[in-house]
């Protein structure tokens, strides 16, 4: 909330056109997170950003794997939004699922998703949702403030952090 809000402070003060992609920095802090979580937990795993779970061509490099000595235990991808692909998002998901269950087969896949201010946000239908999809905000993060932080929390992460300690062993 708070880099997303001073990053627009700094577009308007600076006279910038564009905001640095907020994609990163929402991987990074996830990534940071899930680490010192895992590490209070004492679970003997590596969390990785953007590393391929295979040294060959075309294989999967995930925003986020969680490893277990050599296996992968589980691969978060991370989204700001669902924006222009808010319709073939689960296709999409789903095809990067099998390809990690090839050389891992009881790995888990995760889908984050910000917010789901440019999108109806996960349809009632679909299985998983607050277990393997999650939505944390139906706000932009600039456009949260302490009053409203209450009313936008769609899925908690928490949801994510309890299923990464089952997978822990």
């Amino acid at each position: 909330m708070a880099y997303s809000q001073t990053h627009y402070k700094i577009k308007g003060l600076l006279d910038k056109r564009l905001v640095p992609a907020a994609s990163d920095f929402f991987v990074e802090t996830v990534t940071f997170y899930l680490k010192l979580f895992l590490k209070s937990r004492s679970r003997a795993v590596e969390v990785h950003s953007e590393r391929k779970i295979q040294r060959t061509r075309g294989a999967i490099k995930p925003d986020i794997s969680v490893w277990q000595g050599d296996e992968v235990i589980a691969i978060i991808e991370c989204k700001t939004q669902l924006g222009w692909n808010r319709n073939d998002w689960q296709r999409d998901f789903n095809k990067r699922e099998k390809k990690l269950k090839r050389l891992f087969p009881n790995a888990k896949a995760f889908l984050v998703v910000m917010c789901s201010e440019n999108w109806a946000g996960f349809d009632a239908e679909i299985k998983g949702v607050g277990q393997r999809f999650f939505c944390l905000s139906s706000e932009w993060p600039r456009h949260i403030t302490d009053e409203t932080l209450d009313k936008v929390i769609e899925n908690p992460i928490e949801g994510l952090l309890r299923e990464l300690l089952a997978l822990c062993k």
